[in-house]
């Protein structure tokens, strides 16, 4: 059984010396019990190791925080709802800057900019958590920027005043594709945008994607996306729009409906359109 560590805002039931000054540096993984308290998950994090669970229990966390430790994860404990609500007083609720970081299970709100963003990593997770708009004009649910293979699995994103999910500046990912999937976007400017990423593998699959003002998913800039599966309905005027600047895209297998124009191809190179279930649509969408 893993070593335990439980903290309530403040470092409780220190086990076998951790955070003891006279202590040596601990290397074992362990799981600390993070409970209700000022700055409670920021306390675990600073004590936190490669490798270490932080098990969040239910309640509200009135914080925002960076994780700059690798391979930790951040999960609910399971006994009840986890919301981490940054108050509007910063622009991310939770900001991961480094490698192999998992968050799970969390409810995340109250960023002037956004929830959650991974940021110049090469790896890591956000599965089944939600990001909700709590402060009028934040821009993004969650964020991968200029990142490698980050997978976004089971998440609801609503409320954003430019996506709900956003991809941008991916240039290679070492580890494996940036996959999103099975998410549910909604209530945002666009449910998805992909931008400015060229190079590794970018899939968007099986996503529920719905009442967007604008748009439900926009690629702009982007090249080698693989889009697919996904039901994308009642999203303004664009269901799966493919701007101009990008190419070699592949659209596949997709249910669109309810836009001006459900799928359009406004005029890259070498995008295929393929095996789609769609009504209206707007420039080549063949294969």
């Amino acid at each position: 059984m893993r070593l335990r560590i439980a903290f309530f805002g403040v470092v409780l039931g220190l086990v076998a010396g951790v955070g003891s000054a006279q202590a040596s540096p601990r290397h074992a993984a362990v799981v600390i019990d993070v409970f209700p308290g000022p700055k409670a998950i920021q306390n675990a994090l600073a004590q936190a190791v490669s490798g270490d669970t932080l098990s969040i229990h239910t309640g509200t966390y009135t914080e925002h925080f960076s994780v700059r430790t690798t391979n930790v994860t951040l999960t609910s404990a399971g006994d009840g709802p986890v919301t981490v609500d940054g108050a509007c007083v910063n622009r991310w609720t939770i900001q991961v800057l480094a490698d192999g970081v998992t968050i799970q299970g969390l409810s995340l709100r109250g960023g002037t900019f956004g929830e959650l963003t991974f940021t110049r990593v090469k790896r890591g997770r956000v599965i089944g958590s939600t990001a909700t708009d709590s402060c009028a004009h934040s821009e993004y649910g969650i964020n991968v920027y200029l990142s490698g293979s980050i997978v976004i699995r089971n998440n609801v994103t609503s409320g954003f005043g430019d996506a709900g999910l956003y991809i941008g500046s991916i240039t290679s990912t070492p580890f494996g594709a940036l996959v999103m999937q099975r998410n549910e976007t909604f209530d945002n400017v666009r449910g998805v945008i992909i931008e400015d990423s060229a190079g590794g593998i970018i899939q968007a699959v099986q996503n529920n994607v719905h009442d967007n003002t604008t748009a439900g998913i926009w690629l702009h800039n982007s090249d080698g996306v693989v889009v697919r599966g996904n039901t994308v309905t009642n999203d303004g005027a664009d269901g799966i729009e493919v701007d101009p600047t990008s190419d070699d895209n592949t659209i596949s297998f997709n249910t669109v409906s309810g836009h001006t124009y459900d799928l359009a191809n406004e005029g890259g190179t070498a995008n295929c359109f393929l095996s789609n279930v769609y009504t209206t649509s707007l420039g080549d969408i063949t294969c």
